[in-house]
């Protein structure tokens, strides 16, 4: 009995902790290159058919790439777009790229924030996988704190979960 009830207060401890790791709401989460395993075409395939008429839409300077719900597995229609931006970058002599993970408005603030964090790597680790310099790749996740569609409905949800790619 008294084991359970310590291991109840450490959980409730830990758990407390985790809800103040950032009191700024806008603050983004910066993250850094990571060894992650890289994820295969198939894996996990329930999860990666989504909202694929807005993957890579241009806007000014962003691309953008979709992901499944609870995912950081590209698809097939991602990796295609994420190779036209490559080649893009390659051509046009892009020297920095910013890869911002995003969210929808479901799951707590600081569980958005490291899936935005995963989005953003998954993204990075396949443009250095496609020949571009990891130094000229930075990430940040803003979670569900910017959203691209406001509505509360499973086609708004679609397109929040994206990573967008700012060249400078």
């Amino acid at each position: 009995m008294l084991k359970n009830f310590v291991l109840m207060a450490g959980a409730v401890v830990v758990l407390s902790g985790c809800s103040a790791c950032s009191n700024v709401e806008d603050e983004p989460i910066g993250a850094s290159a990571t060894n992650l395993p890289t994820v295969q075409d198939g894996d996990y395939a329930d999860t990666m058919v989504v909202d694929t008429h807005k993957n890579m839409m241009a806007m000014g300077g962003y691309k953008m790439v979709n992901f499944g719900y609870d995912s950081s597995v590209l698809s097939s229609e991602a990796q295609k777009n994420l190779n036209m931006f490559a080649d893009y970058a390659k051509k046009s002599g892009v020297k920095q790229v910013v890869i911002e993970g995003h969210c929808d408005e479901r799951g707590t603030r600081e569980y958005n924030l490291a899936l935005g964090e995963r989005r953003a790597n998954s993204v990075k680790r396949y443009l250095v996988g496609l020949g571009l310099d990891s130094r000229s790749l930075s990430t940040v996740s803003f979670g569900k704190e910017r959203p691209m569609d406001t509505s509360h409905t499973p086609a708004a949800w679609a397109s929040n979960r994206r990573a967008m790619l700012v060249a400078k």
